[in-house]
């Protein structure tokens, strides 16, 4: 058995690693195209007190998750 540490806040890195066990993703292509700036957010955020993202591009993000988390909850997925 191999062993390997996947970083959850690396959206880029847990694409791939869904994407090569076979999970059929179907991810906001927003969400693809952005994987590194938005995990940059999550890791900048927490290091750096001067942090800042313009809030309407949060909003804009917030929403498009909203829609997909939506989506996936009406195929039966928790």
């Amino acid at each position: 058995m191999v062993y390997c540490f996947i970083r959850r806040g690396d959206l880029s890195k847990l694409i791939n690693y869904g994407e090569s066990l076979g999970i059929d993703l179907v991810i906001p292509e927003a969400i693809r195209d952005n994987a590194i700036t938005i995990t940059d957010w999550e890791a900048g955020s927490r290091y750096d007190m001067h942090f800042v993202v313009r809030i309407d591009t949060l909003e804009k993000y917030f929403n498009i998750l909203d829609e997909w988390y939506k989506q996936i909850r009406s195929r039966g997925i928790k």
